[in-house]
């Protein structure tokens, strides 16, 4: 069993470059030891930065970086840790490998240059033990040039933890493999993280990666945190528009709140159109409050024209658009004010464009959040273009 190992506290930590709308305004979190924890959002929104204020390769502008008891960086007494002074592992999206190197000397190459010295026993020993953790044994010989995408990948993660580093930075690691092989090291990755127990900053625009690896993720937009907590509470539970839409293929419609709405409980929201809808609130809200409603499209349900039954919200439409997607059919259903729903479907039995249909949504699929920047009425965000 791994020995826990120190915490890791980010605390008002700002970089602001000269001339830029990029960098981070303030960033907070602390990461118990051996957390898996992901940096998600789209370009520009300071995740990158972050992770490069941790490792050492930015000085930031203000704020505190801790492991343990030992300060990284704190403005206010003035310590900066050099970043080879820092015990860090890092992973960049080129994998940075020497091409005329070997796979053993690429892994080996750390304990070459660093201030500690290693006999050649040594070497080999922590060369071979990282190699083997990440499946390349007999492969230490192979010219890197030799090695394909997602072994090259893996040499550099066999590098990044051969000195067996207190953090562990990776930045967009995954994304310069192909869709299959990028799946396949997802797990591999998780597992790797697990096996090693060492506390893992992830840097990545993809939800889906975030969502099947991380313990923690914390949403970036515009140089902060908008909302930070486990994949479940952060799909399920987004805390404003932004978030709805960016974690995936939410309906986000914009609204105003018809009677003060306490924390959690159910309220009403009148869209475009006067349509009304019941939503549980994510936050307390008064009369007149404008609202974004989220509803996932695998949250509702399409049933003949005539049907449907207590419990949930109910509105008519027809379908616009149907695709087949294998397991899923994905519907768009217009529900009329110039109001369109998306729906994904099990896809046994499909509809057709025109037909008539009852939409369906639970009241706690529908969920009346902070408005922030969510999108006009009866549009859905891109997650994947908003990266």
């Amino acid at each position: 069993m791994n020995t826990p190992g120190p915490t890791l506290k980010v605390e008002g930590l700002s970089k602001i470059y000269a001339g830029s709308t990029g960098g981070v305004k303030t960033v907070d979190f602390t990461l118990k030891s051996g957390t898996f924890f992901t940096l998600l959002g789209p370009s520009g929104c300071g995740k990158t930065t972050t992770l490069r204020c941790i490792a050492g390769l930015e000085t930031p502008n203000l704020g505190a970086i801790r492991l343990g008891d030992t300060s990284f960086f704190d403005a206010q007494a003035g310590a900066n840790i050099p970043l080879n002074r820092r015990n860090i592992g890092m992973v960049f999206q080129s994998y940075a490998i020497w091409p005329h190197l070997t796979v053993f000397e690429n892994v080996a190459f750390p304990l070459r240059v660093g201030k500690e010295r290693y006999s050649r026993a040594q070497i080999k020993e922590m060369v071979e033990r990282a190699v083997a953790s990440v499946d390349l044994t007999g492969f230490e010989s192979r010219s890197a040039t030799q090695l394909s995408g997602g072994q090259q990948q893996r040499v550099a993660l066999a590098r990044a933890i051969v000195k067996k580093p207190s953090l562990l930075l990776l930045d967009e690691p995954l994304s310069n493999l192909d869709a299959l092989l990028r799946d396949e090291m997802r797990a591999e990755l998780k597992s790797l993280q697990a096996r090693l127990g060492v506390t893992t900053i992830y840097v990545t625009h993809d939800q889906s990666e975030a969502l099947e690896m991380s313990d923690l993720v914390a949403v970036m937009n515009g140089g902060v945190i908008v909302q930070m907590g486990t994949p479940q509470e952060i799909y399920f539970r987004p805390a404003t528009g932004f978030v709805a839409t960016f974690m995936g293929s939410a309906n986000v419609l914009a609204g105003t709140v018809d009677t003060q709405a306490p924390d959690g409980s159910l309220g009403t929201v009148t869209l475009a159109g006067g349509r009304r809808l019941t939503c549980r609130f994510t936050r307390s809200a008064a009369a007149g409050d404008a609202v974004a409603v989220s509803i996932r499209p695998e949250d509702i349900r399409l049933l003949p024209a005539a049907s449907g039954s207590g419990g949930a919200n109910q509105l008519s439409g027809t379908v616009a658009s149907a695709s087949f997607l294998g397991h899923l059919a994905r519907y768009t259903i217009d529900v009329g004010s110039g109001l369109t729903l998306h729906a994904s479907i099990a896809s046994q039995t499909m509809l057709q464009p025109g037909a008539q249909v009852a939409v369906e949504i639970p009241f706690d699929s529908t969920l009346a959040l902070a408005a922030d920047d969510a999108p006009p009425q009866g549009r859905r965000r891109n997650s994947q273009a908003a990266a």
